[in-house]
């Protein structure tokens, strides 16, 4: 029974097994059948038993028994490549962790902490990293990514101090291709460097982002014959943002403005019933936020448009906020006119951060529910985990 559950084929068989009941702990010994050769694990050329080596692994729990297997793994001697160990079916080279036990790990770390997945599992937390980071490795470097062409870049905090790390994302495919640690123009030649031999980077021809000078720069320079796009979501962070300090210095000279931010920033279809009886207290006075209000809603309809009269659109808004009289309205307008042929790309292009957004969202959930990562390697452990849509075994 225990060789057909764990899968064994001639010459491995269960020789023996021992229940300690006190311990709540089951040992299963596996041998082999004397007088077998075995494939050399580089060559496959059919060889003789050298000697043998004692090993255990641990598997999944018997029972609420921790179970272990235990096996006289053979080497053998292959006259090109020497003395090695040969491959047990149940588990991978250099593992104390059987296959079925390492893959309840990987589906276990998608749904909960480390923490949390290692108290259950009954292994150390460093264990179950040790497993996440083999196995997300190796499905990174044969992740097939050779369509790549259109990439999402955005940062994120990971910590206090003005700490950053940025995220690359395939947007036609919605998964995380690449994370790394700041968010300067050296980000850029660290994604090309990942990118190399495993797709060409010079066949990606737009970059979807915010306009960060630093990233800006890092596509000119390392990704030459790419488009640089602007998305819906950065554009209109601009201008939200211009438009929330208009509030917050209006607000010191009218009481009526204060504690409304989240009134101005959402669009009119998200109020809800009570806010919008308060709203209608204040956007319709005659002050500078109001006036600001209707540049912002104005400047929504510019994704509205046809791919012809969004230039204009976006030169006759342009000219509007630029000759309102209002500081941040008009630096808001300088720093869109700037970048008008990224903002009207992504018109052209349809290309949005959305899938990126998202993923943030997740990695921000994420860093949440585990309070935190002791280091960096593991922040990019989970976010490759939950967001890069990696081929990981889920049965063996």
């Amino acid at each position: 029974m225990f060789g057909k559950a764990l899968g064994l084929r001639s010459p491995w068989f269960v020789k023996d097994l021992v229940l300690d009941v006190e311990k709540k702990r089951v040992d299963i010994f596996v041998d082999f059948e004397r007088g077998n050769s075995f494939p050399c694990p580089k060559c496959g050329v059919s060889c003789g038993v050298y000697d043998t080596d004692d090993r255990v692994w641990r598997h999944l729990d018997f029972f609420n028994h921790a179970a272990y297997i235990h096996a006289r793994v053979p080497r053998v001697s292959c006259e090109e490549h020497g003395v090695l160990v040969v491959d047990v079916p149940w588990a991978r080279v250099g593992s104390k962790f059987t296959l079925l036990f390492e893959t309840m790990i990987l589906s276990l770390a998608r749904e909960m902490p480390v923490k949390s997945t290692a108290e259950f599992a009954g292994v150390n937390p460093n264990t179950v990293w040790r497993i996440l980071g083999h196995y997300i490795e190796s499905a990174r470097k044969t992740a097939s990514i050779r369509g790549l062409s259109r990439v999402g870049v955005d940062e994120f905090a990971i910590g206090k101090g003005h700490e950053y790390a940025t995220v690359f994302c395939d947007l036609d495919d919605s998964r995380v291709l690449y994370v790394c640690r700041g968010k300067d123009s050296g980000t850029l030649f660290d994604f090309r460097w990942d990118l190399l031999g495993r797709c060409d980077p010079g066949k990606i021809g737009l970059f979807s982002m915010d306009m960060s000078p630093s990233f800006i720069s890092g596509v000119e320079k390392y990704f030459p014959g790419a488009r640089i796009v602007f998305d819906r979501f950065h554009a209109m962070k601009i201008v939200n943002a211009a438009l929330d300090e208009v509030r917050r210095k209006e607000s010191k000279e009218n009481e009526s403005l204060k504690k409304t931010r989240f009134l101005w920033l959402k669009n009119p279809c998200n109020l809800t019933v009570k806010d919008v009886k308060r709203f209608k207290k204040v956007k319709d006075l005659d002050t500078r936020t109001g006036k600001a209000y209707q540049m912002k809603l104005s400047f929504q309809r510019l994704w509205d448009c046809g791919v012809e009269e969004a230039k204009s659109f976006l030169t006759e808004w342009c000219f509007w906020a630029a000759h309102s009289k209002i500081r941040p309205m008009i630096d808001a307008a300088r720093t869109i006119k700037d970048h008008e042929n990224g903002v009207l790309g992504s018109i052209e292009t349809r290309a949005n951060n959305n899938v990126l957004e998202g993923t943030v969202n997740k990695i921000k959930t994420a860093m949440k529910r585990a309070y935190g990562f002791k280091n960096f390697d593991y922040l990019k452990t989970i976010i490759y985990l939950i967001g890069g849509k990696l081929e990981l075994p889920t049965r063996c």
